[in-house]
């Protein structure tokens, strides 16, 4: 029997059987289905923070409270993050913005800190992220501008005064296009003068940039009147272009450990925010991998019992093959292909549900779920996999049958 003809004999094998082939299938599909949407949306994901972090400028350097940079370098460069480093109490202080004001590397820079509460105008309430920040803000963050009025200055410092996003306007005023310049409006009990709008310049239809739309700006020293605090959440910082970014970072974070021990802060560049996020993802893969590959398992269980059935069901056809001359490989190869098919139609079916989730989930986040070659090649790789693993047994069995035995079975 030549190759073409083995795998010809599987598929009408596998036909013969519908349902219970797709019953078979069914643990391949899931587990499958699962690796491949869960790593295509972790992509996408990961596509959007570099979208949201290169649109943010070249030469950002952002100051955070913990050692999130405090990575260990491991084999192929890649870094290994806890995430928990990202929930650290805030320790900035206004020494720390002060010390940065002074270094000639520094264009701009904007401490922030966040602010619980919602707003009201009338009868319509929002409920958005509350950001204080300082009046350079504007023009450190470089997909930041002003729409109508104007951003806050240093004679704000303290004011009740606030600045919206498009988003909230929308959800405040009825329309996106209204001019809010002048009203006031209540944050809690407190009323606040809108002095201007501000929006992306790169308008990106994802998720992460969606957040910047549910934000609302009020000025930093504002905020920590109300909060009765002085900590800094982050600190952002533009550098002037002059400097080599990541001797300006390293300058950065050796002046501020003068008054901080090492594992107090953080100071990291674009590329280190996304080193981090590529690592973060490379962890969930492999939890996710991990999780699915039960699934695979259970699927390989069964394609694995159903083969012995087949085996059995078709032992007098193995005792024919072997009285006109079909060798134990031959048998065994005949056997050991069904199973692969019937893994690979599994995998197959699981990459097409993979996409319509993909596609489902795209349309209700706006973050396009990736799937691509690797990941394609992921899944035939896993079914193949699957498909030898536990297949070779059976087709061992089918192999060694003896034929005398084997054409007297009933």
């Amino acid at each position: 029997m030549t190759f073409l003809e083995a795998i010809k004999s599987g598929l009408i094998a596998i036909w013969s059987n519908k349902i219970r082939s797709f019953l078979t299938m069914l643990g391949m599909i899931i587990g499958v289905s699962s690796v491949i949407t869960l790593v295509s949306i972790g992509k996408g994901v990961y596509q959007d923070v570099a979208s949201l972090v290169s649109d943010m400028g070249t030469n950002l350097v952002f100051v955070v409270s913990g050692d999130i940079s405090g990575m260990t370098q491991s084999t192929g460069g890649n870094y290994a993050v806890n995430p928990a480093n990202f929930i650290k109490a805030d320790i900035l202080k206004p020494a720390d913005l002060a010390t940065i004001k002074t270094m000639p590397e520094v264009e701009y820079f904007s401490a922030m800190n966040i602010l619980s509460g919602f707003l009201s105008f009338e009868n319509k309430n929002a409920y958005p992220m509350i950001v204080g920040v300082q009046p350079d803000a504007v023009h450190t963050i470089q997909n930041l501008a002003i729409d109508k009025g104007r951003f806050f200055t240093e004679e704000d410092n303290g004011k009740y005064l606030i600045v919206l996003t498009p988003n909230q306007v929308e959800v405040l005023f009825g329309d996106k296009k209204f001019d809010p310049v002048g009203k006031k409006i209540m944050a809690g009990k407190q009323e606040y003068e809108v002095v201007g709008t501000v929006k992306q310049k790169k308008q990106e239809t994802n998720i992460i940039s969606s957040d910047f739309d549910n934000m609302v700006f009020l000025p930093f020293e504002t905020v920590n009147k109300i909060s009765g605090s002085t900590q800094i959440m982050r600190i952002f910082i533009k550098i002037n272009d002059n400097f080599d970014i990541k001797e300006t970072a390293e300058k950065i974070k050796n002046t501020l450990l003068e008054t901080h021990t090492k594992d107090e802060i953080s100071v990291l560049t674009q590329e280190d925010m996304l080193d981090m996020m590529s690592s973060i993802l490379s962890i969930m893969t492999i939890m996710i991998t991990a999780i699915a590959s039960i699934s695979l398992v259970v699927g390989g269980v069964g394609i694995m019992n159903i083969m012995l059935v087949s085996v059995t069901e078709r032992t007098r056809e193995i005792g024919i093959r072997k009285a006109i001359g079909a060798t134990d490989g031959e048998i065994m190869k005949q056997f050991l292909l069904e199973a692969i098919i019937l893994t690979m139609l599994g995998g197959a079916i699981g990459v097409a549900l993979s996409y319509g989730v993909g596609i489902i989930f795209e349309a209700q986040t706006s973050i396009q779920a990736v799937i691509d070659a690797q990941t394609i090649l992921l899944a035939t790789g896993i079914s193949i996999t699957i498909g030898i693993i536990f297949g070779l047994f059976p087709a061992y069995r089918a192999a060694k049958k003896d034929p005398v035995d084997a054409l007297r079975y009933e």
